[in-house]
């Protein structure tokens, strides 16, 4: 069978983005078994590897910045306008050479999930661009004029940079609509695993509640890991913690542990407002207590989402970080499961690509 490519460009700001575009080419790859994955990223490739192996060639590339973290929940905007100022305005010889790279490999196409690097690539190479979003940076960084006027100019960069994308698609909750663009559902990876099944992969029984905390892609010190233990009757789930305890359960991320599944088999997720945690949670129909990021404006659009359409609850950062909210932890536990939404935005969107991008 021939080989076709596709250059997908990711930036790297969380795992939200890598585990949406995983999404993606996973129910691209469903269906065209000719399809090969070029990824220009430096996110880690075992993100793909589990829906995608044998697939995908990662191809180490800065993509964008994003934002510069100071941990999961704050943001550095002096470190973040110094790096913004040094990628933009694209070095036109880095974006010839990558065109050079996209056209050596033979991509058909170039896939960019909120960078626009891979928008100018495609122009520079000749193929068609294809953009998926539920915000852009250039909207995101409005909200830091005020405070760093430096942003300004960026905005404006970017702005246009975005807008020359041959095809625009919004995931919802989508943060600006726009009315060129074509929308879809939230967009996740697949559940593989039932819920039974899952469970007694870890050991927990059917009606023993089994809650997840989780802080996306970003490590998290949880100084008050010890005081789990003390709900003995509770089993608790942190991905990427170092505790130990009876009751708690802790993979690491070399150990590659597939979210969506850890997340059906639970009974509540405690997690941040980030885009790949809230859409895992809402396609496993899980109650979802999250942690609102106030200085970051793509939670208003999730956050209203998540109040219309889930069983949740919002937790202040202070008592998330204080571990307060144990004392929540009963009520929260009262929140129902509902059924799984019938559409996941990822197929959705792998249609529109092959009736318009990719035929044949």
């Amino acid at each position: 069978m021939t080989r076709c490519s596709i250059a997908y460009f990711i930036t790297h700001h969380g795992f939200g983005h890598a585990t949406r575009s995983a999404a993606v080419m996973a129910a691209l790859a469903a269906r065209r078994g000719d399809l090969h994955f070029d990824i220009f990223s430096q996110l880690p490739d075992f993100l793909f590897d589990q829906l995608l192996a044998g697939r995908t060639t990662i191809h180490p590339t800065q993509t964008d910045v994003g934002l510069v973290q100071q941990n999961a929940l704050e943001v550095d905007l002096t470190a973040s306008i110094t790096a913004l100022q040094a990628f933009y305005p694209l070095q036109q010889v880095r974006v010839r050479d990558l065109a050079a790279q996209v056209r050596a490999l033979g991509c058909k196409a170039v896939i960019c999930d909120v960078t626009p690097l891979g928008i100018a690539v495609a122009q520079a190479a000749g193929l068609p661009s294809v953009l998926i979003e539920n915000f852009t940076f250039s909207w995101i960084y409005e909200d830091f004029v005020a405070a760093e006027p430096r942003f300004e100019a960026l905005i404006a960069t970017l702005a246009d940079l975005t807008g020359q994308a041959d095809h625009h698609y919004q995931v919802k909750p989508v943060s600006a609509p726009n009315a060129s663009a074509l929308t879809f559902e939230p967009t996740a990876r697949p559940i593989r695993s039932d819920r039974a099944t899952q469970r007694r992969a870890l050991g927990v029984a059917p009606e023993r509640p089994l809650v997840m905390i989780t802080m996306g892609g970003f490590g998290q010190d949880l100084d008050y890991s010890q005081r789990l233990t003390e709900r003995s009757d509770v089993t608790f789930v942190l991905p990427g913690v170092n505790a130990d305890g009876a009751n708690l359960i802790c993979p690491q991320w070399r150990d590659n542990p597939y979210h969506p599944d850890l997340i059906a088999a639970c009974d509540l997720v405690i997690g941040k407002l980030g885009y790949s945690t809230f859409a895992e949670v809402y396609h496993a129909g899980v109650p979802f207590a999250y942690i609102p990021r106030d200085n970051f404006r793509e939670s208003i659009a999730i956050e209203a989402f998540i109040v219309e359409h889930m069983p949740a609850r919002a937790l202040r950062e202070a008592d998330f970080i204080s571990g307060a909210w144990l004392s929540m932890l009963d009520d929260l536990l009262q929140l129902k499961a509902q059924p799984r939404p019938r559409h996941n935005g990822a197929d959705q969107i792998a249609t529109q690509l092959l009736k318009t991008v990719l035929p044949g």
